[in-house]
């Protein structure tokens, strides 16, 4: 660990921005059963009312192979859509995701939670509009968050204690005196008002290219996921929330906050401090 010049200890770990450590947020609504090929097509059109703000589109196609019998045709039938904006460097910025039984938002250019859930929150109301109507009901609404902090310096010399506190109970203890390469995939379930919450985590220890160099990077990928108990369909959600969702809003602000629990409970003090890690739900 180095000292800076106002005589504060430097950690060797880094976030991978400077205000913080988010690579990518993915905010997401799974349904049961998947979306009918009818509803699908009528998807497809929302390109148009999102083209200024996402403009690259990109169907996603099911293709279903007959296999025993030589020549035979395939089947092609539409399973969703992919909207996206990207920066100038052509790297992914934002991306509307609409599969068979899962509408996601995907933001790559983190900002502060209010403004990214604002912008997730418009695009999936948008989605709704086109669905409405449809036999498939929400089955469970997620939210995946994947941070990512770099080691500076020779990675022989790391110290995991630098970025994770040694007593939490989310890494198994060998990662402390393994090596430089490791991974830790764990999962549990917990509540969410009264409702099943899943946890999945995963810690990875890797080499990545960073602008042409070696580094030794270490990637958080938390998926926190609440499973509705009730099979109540679109149009009963909108009609309950005064076409508002407020459940969707209030449950994504409820997993964001479980996502910061975990961090705090996983990263050294140094770390939370380094990127003004606190419970506010602005943030």
């Amino acid at each position: 660990m180095q000292t800076s010049a106002t005589g504060q200890r430097k950690l060797s770990y880094s976030p991978i921005n400077d205000a913080h450590s988010i690579v990518e947020v993915v905010v997401f609504v799974q349904f049961n059963p998947g979306f009918s090929q009818a509803t699908l097509k009528n998807i497809i059109s929302i390109e148009h009312d999102l083209k200024e703000e996402l403009p690259k589109a990109n169907p996603i196609k099911r293709v279903t192979f007959r296999l025993g019998q030589e020549q035979q045709p395939q089947d092609e039938s539409i399973a969703g859509i992919e909207l996206q904006s990207v920066r100038k460097d052509g790297s992914l910025d934002w991306m509307l995701r609409i599969a068979e039984d899962t509408i996601s938002v995907h933001c790559l250019d983190y900002t502060r939670w209010n403004d990214v859930w604002g912008k997730a929150e418009r695009y999936l109301k948008k989605v709704f509009g086109y669905i409405e109507g449809s036999d498939s009901f929400i089955s469970s609404m997620g939210l995946k968050c994947i941070d990512r902090f770099l080691y500076e310096g020779d990675p022989n010399h790391s110290d995991l204690s630098e970025l994770f506190k040694s007593e939490t109970s989310h890494i198994v203890k060998t990662a402390f005196t393994c090596g430089l390469l490791w991974h830790c995939h764990s999962g549990w379930f917990d509540k969410l008002n009264n409702s099943q919450c899943l946890n999945q985590l995963n810690i990875d220890a890797n080499f990545i290219n960073i602008r042409g160099n070696k580094v030794l990077a270490i990637t958080v990928d938390h998926n926190v996921i609440a499973i509705m108990e009730n099979d109540d369909t679109l149009s009963t959600v909108l009609e309950q929330n005064g076409n508002q969702m407020t459940m969707l809003s209030e449950t994504m602000n409820a997993l964001h906050l479980k996502n910061k629990h975990l961090l705090i409970e996983l990263l050294s003090e140094q770390m939370t401090n380094r990127i003004n890690l606190s419970l506010s739900t602005e943030e």
